[in-house]
This record gives structure tokens, sequence and C-alpha cells, in this order.
């Protein structure tokens, strides 16, 4: 079930009165101030880079699990590459998966909190050579980080196995293309992407997750993260 929406101070009016200017349109540009909710204590302060479409107030919370998108945050993911994509399947999916897309937007949204630039949301990772089709899909792509988030019990599993195993292995191997100057990756707009080295994660968002799992991740160079 999704949760109510939580009622937090204006974004826009904090900006206002720290001193800085509101950009006209979203641009992936940083911002630093502190968000505070309107509840004392409940949720921790955080640092926020949230974009803005336009000058209307702008309302920022903190993410918790399975929460409703606020209309604010709509607004973001639709202008993120892949966002709109996402946000049309939502009402067209079962609960179980529209509850997994929302946790892919919630993710997301902490990535541009924590600074990252998003360059893709739900990328397929394609064949190479002679096959076509796709061999898996990225969830959520920055400009550091390559998050698969898995929503499904992972409480006694030791390692993955079957179809996670598969994309765990895809989404490596597309690491390696990314790092290597020989491979050319475009944008949504077509331009060049920089060769980088990046991170791949696995964000499981239905915790407990089993700790031999949890090792086995760090070994194979994979990051694990639990939670929302």
């Amino acid at each position: 079930m999704l949760l109510k929406k939580q009622a937090f101070v204006s974004f826009a009016t904090h900006i206002s009165q720290s001193g800085a200017n509101l950009p006209d349109k979203l641009k992936l540009s940083p911002l630093s101030p502190k968000l505070y909710p309107k509840t004392p204590n409940k949720y921790q302060a955080i640092d926020g880079k949230i974009d803005l479409e336009d000058k209307k107030e702008t309302k920022a919370r903190v993410v918790i699990p399975a929460a409703e998108l606020s209309d604010d945050e709509i607004a973001i993911i639709q202008k993120l590459p892949g966002g709109a994509d996402l946000l049309r399947k939502l009402p067209n999916v079962d609960p179980n998966k529209q509850k997994s897309l929302i946790q892919e937007a919630l993710i997301t949204l902490d990535a541009i909190q924590r600074g990252e630039t998003i360059e893709a949301m739900g990328k397929p990772i394609l064949r190479t050579g002679k096959q076509t089709g796709e061999l898996t899909e990225i969830d959520i792509e920055t400009e550091n980080e390559i998050i698969q988030v898995k929503g499904g019990d992972y409480s006694n599993k030791r390692k993955l196995d079957d179809e996670d195993l598969r994309q765990m292995t895809e989404t490596k191997r597309y690491r390696e293309r990314r790092a290597n100057p020989a491979w050319r990756f475009l944008d949504y707009e077509g331009n060049e992407l920089p060769t980088k080295a990046k991170k791949v994660i696995f964000h499981f968002t239905n915790p407990p997750v089993d700790p031999r799992l949890i090792k086995w991740l760090i070994d194979k160079d994979v990051e694990p993260r639990v939670g929302l």
C-alpha cells in the first residue's frame, strides 16, 4: 500500500531565504541547502541536490520505503533520461511491479540528492555483434554508478542464481565496456558519453539480506546496498 504524502517545509522558500536563485528549468546543477521536515526530529536532515522545472514552490522530502511520489518528484523524474517511460508504465502494471518502479524512482531521487548526475533509467543492455535483442536492463545509471534494484526476498540466499546471476554478469560486462575507450556510448540525445570506470551496485529494497550473499557480492566486486 502506498503511504500518505508527508508535509515538508517548502524547498523553494528555504532556497529563497538562503539567498540562492531557483533555476528556470531542470539542469541537474547542484544545490546544497539542508532540507528539514516540518515534524521536528522525525527524519534526519539531508544535503539536497534538487532540480526544479520552473519557479513554482517545490517540496522535497526524505525518501521512505514504498512512499508515494509527490507531484514535484514526478516532475523531476519526468525530465530524466528514461524517467517519462517509467512514469508511463506505473498505471498499467500490477501492484508488485508498480512498487518496484516507485522504488527505482526513489533510489534515483536519492542518487540526485547524493550529487550524482543521472545518465539513464531503464536502460537496455543490447546484444553485440550479429545478435539482436536485450541481454538485460540497467535500472539506474549515474555518472559513477550502475544500479540494479532488487525487491525480492534475499533473506536466505547465499549467492545469486538464475536470472539474478545472469543480470549481474551482463551488468559487469557492460561496466567493462563503459571503461574501455574502444567502445562508444551515446546518451538519449545522441551525445557521446565519456569513457568512465563505474561501480556496480545491487540495491536490495526488502531487508534483511543474507550476510553470506553480502559477502559473495563484495567478493564479486559488486557493492551491496540494503533498504531505502
